[in-house]
């Protein structure tokens, strides 16, 4: 369907940053015309990205989940049965499934019971440290979980647009 939300939205801005902003002078309104304009352009940029970003960010996340579990489960300790079950839980819950349109809200419902699990494991295996801490695979584990957090502050970032470009405040 045509015009599509995005070309909408870059039509207001162009409008806005072409025929609004350049009117104001007192300075505190020029100040909210500068932060309104960077605010749409940020929303046109998630509108394009941030869709495959959640969806990639959910993988890369189900791939560590998944690694964390088969962790938890092999140590044979009962220190970890709440997190496995957590796991087990977010992994199986399905949000987006055959014949469903991955929406952003689903998409970021499933986002947020992975982050809670994964949040909840980092705290499991933090508490863990002194018992399993040196053993190699506990290593490559925490390795895995920063691996992840760095590629999803990664994704995050580049949904968006810098405040300070153009016109200054």
């Amino acid at each position: 369907m045509r015009p599509r939300a995005d070309e909408v939205l870059h039509s207001v801005i162009a409008t806005f940053d072409e025929y609004v902003a350049p009117d104001v002078t007192e300075p505190f309104a020029k100040s909210l015309t500068l932060t309104l304009s960077n605010l749409m352009r940020n929303v046109a940029l998630r509108i394009e990205h941030e869709g495959q970003a959640l969806f990639d960010d959910n993988q890369q996340l189900r791939e560590v989940l998944d690694h964390v579990r088969g962790y938890v489960e092999a140590s044979a300790t009962s220190r970890f049965d709440s997190v496995a079950k957590e796991i087990a839980d977010a992994l199986e819950r399905v949000h987006v499934g055959p014949g469903v349109y991955p929406s952003l809200e689903l998409m970021t419902d499933e986002a947020t019971d992975l982050r809670w699990a994964l949040q909840h494991s980092i705290r499991a295996l933090e508490a863990a440290r002194p018992e399993f801490g040196e053993a190699p695979e506990y290593k490559e584990l925490r390795v895995r979980i920063r691996r992840y957090l760095r590629a999803s502050l990664e994704r995050e970032m580049g949904l968006v647009v810098p405040a300070f470009t153009g016109e200054r405040r």
